[in-house]
């Protein structure tokens, strides 16, 4: 927490690829609008990759933050270290005010762990609904970055639906959670570096370099499996939900839908779209092959 007295010396510092980004820079804009006029106010600044997406970044500058594009290695370097300094200093010579850093990371912070959490109630409550109480599917298949979501996701599924498995998704260019997990043989998932196995891809959003410090231990106690997927499923997947959904997903948003397409003769995941038979049927398809 910040004390409201400091906001005016304080500046929140994430790193991001953009969607962190994005609802960390909206979140200040929002706390700001709320103080009278005279008073200190927060500033922001996101840490992006230089791949990142113009349309993220642009949507984080238009909430207010100030954006430091760096090489893909320094912003994993800043991911693993939760030190900015550097980039404080960037947004201070730009700005002409030296704040202090108020760092939020986008994987470890507890906050952000339980917020994600939320996303798991959702897909409880709406698997109720379509299922009816007590059905459970076999897995959940869920994009793995710097495991928050997977892990916020998993934390209520294993405690509301112990016979779900959760399944963490990446691309198989870069995909340090399964590589771990078959390092340890199948046993739990470990810290190890993967760096020289990742290579950058359209599918920006998920995946990275190596498992971040402190999540392989909560991912050991909330997920069943780590599944890489290959870059041309996560094409195919992209297209399957432009056709059937008529959504236009990024490679991150698709890599779960591909992950459990490609896995349907090992699970048997259950795909709640109400009225969307097309779809259904392409998971029935796939089984089939």
């Amino acid at each position: 927490r910040i004390d409201e007295a400091d906001w005016g010396r304080c500046c929140v510092v994430t790193p991001s690829a953009g969607n962190m980004g994005q609802g960390v820079a909206c979140m200040v804009r929002l706390l700001n609008k709320r103080r009278q006029d005279g008073q200190g106010h927060l500033s922001c600044a996101v840490v992006v990759p230089e791949h990142a997406p113009a349309t993220k970044v642009a949507a984080m500058a238009r909430h207010g933050a100030e954006i430091v594009k760096v090489p893909f290695d320094r912003w994993w370097e800043v991911l693993c270290t939760s030190e900015a300094a550097p980039e404080l200093e960037e947004v201070a010579a730009r700005t002409g005010e030296a704040r202090r850093a108020v760092f939020i990371h986008p994987c470890t912070n507890q906050s952000v762990l339980e917020g994600n959490a939320t996303c798991g109630l959702e897909i409880a409550q709406q698997l109720e609904n379509a299922l009816g109480t007590g059905a459970a599917p076999d897995a959940v298949f869920v994009p793995w970055g710097g495991g928050s979501f997977c892990c916020g996701v998993g934390s209520v599924l294993t405690a509301l639906s112990p016979r779900t498995r959760v399944v963490a998704c990446e691309p198989g260019t870069a995909a340090p959670m399964a590589l771990s997990r078959f390092a340890s043989k199948g046993g739990s998932f470990t810290a190890h570096s993967f760096t020289e196995h990742h290579r950058p891809s359209f599918v920006d959003g998920c995946g990275g370099k190596t498992v971040l410090a402190g999540m392989q231990a909560l991912a050991g106690s909330l997920l069943a499996d780590a599944q890489p997927v290959p870059l041309p499923h996560i094409r195919r997947a992209v297209k399957a939900l432009m056709e059937t959904q008529r959504v236009v997903a990024e490679g991150a948003g698709a890599v779960a839908l591909a992950a459990a397409l490609q896995t349907a003769g090992v699970y048997n995941p259950t795909v709640a779209y109400r009225g969307y038979p097309p779809f259904n049927q392409r998971i029935a398809d796939a089984r089939a092959q």
